[in-house]
C-alpha cells in the first residue's frame, strides 16, 4: 500500500501479475459502433474485450465481448519481448506472457521460438519474422476476463490470439509443478 496524499488514507497500488502488454499494444475492445483497437493503457474495467466464444477454438475463431474480471497494472523491470509480425504490428508483451500459436498450443512469450505462427483474430497464421527485446516504457497492463472456460479466456492483442491473466497464472502452475517433479 501507499500513501495517498489527497486523501489522508491509503488506496491500494496495483501490481502487474506476470503476463501483461506493454501499455501502447492494442487490444481488440467492443464499443457501442463495432470493434476497436484500445491501447492497454486506456482499458478500463468497464471495457469490454473481445476473446472466444466458449465453443470457440484457436482452429475456429469466434470472438464475443467480455468483461474485465481483474485489470492489473504496474512497472516491469526484464526487457519485454517484441515480435515483429507479419501481419505488420508489433506485439510487447512480458515473458511470462501466454501467446497461442497455430497449432493450438499456449507457451510463455520467452518460450516462443523464431519464425513460429500464432493465430490471428481471423482464424489465419500470422507469422513470427523476428523477436526483439526492450525496456517497457511506462507501466505494463495486463487483464483477466470474467468466463468459467479456458478458451474464454483467450483475447486478442495486436490482431493475434494471446492468453489473459488466468491462463498464465495455469502455465505458472503447470511450470511450478514440474520443476517440483525433479
Amino acid at each position: 500500500r501507499s500513501s495517498d496524499l489527497a486523501g489522508g488514507g491509503y488506496r491500494l497500488q496495483g501490481v502487474c501479475r506476470p503476463g501483461c502488454f506493454a501499455e501502447d499494444t492494442q487490444i481488440l475492445t467492443s464499443i457501442e459502433a463495432g470493434l476497436a483497437g484500445t491501447p492497454a493503457g486506456r482499458v478500463t474495467p468497464s471495457t469490454q474485450l473481445m476473446s472466444l466464444a466458449d465453443k470457440a477454438s484457436p482452429a475456429h475463431v469466434n470472438l464475443i465481448p467480455r468483461a474485465i474480471d481483474v485489470p492489473t497494472h504496474g512497472p516491469e523491470k526484464p526487457d519485454l519481448f517484441v515480435f515483429a509480425l507479419s501481419n505488420g504490428k508489433k506485439l510487447r508483451v512480458t515473458n511470462a506472457h501466454p501467446m497461442v500459436l497455430a497449432d493450438g498450443s499456449i507457451v510463455r512469450a520467452n518460450r516462443v521460438q523464431p519464425h513460429a505462427a500464432f493465430v490471428g483474430n481471423d482464424g489465419q497464421p500470422v507469422y513470427v519474422l523476428a523477436i526483439g527485446r526492450e525496456p517497457a516504457v511506462g507501466e505494463v497492463f495486463g487483464f483477466e476476463t470474467k468466463s468459467d472456460t479456458r478458451v474464454g479466456h483467450i483475447i486478442v492483442a495486436e490482431d493475434v490470439l494471446v492468453g489473459d491473466l488466468k491462463i498464465q497464472d495455469e502455465l505458472q502452475a503447470e511450470l511450478t509443478g514440474l520443476e517440483a517433479r525433479r
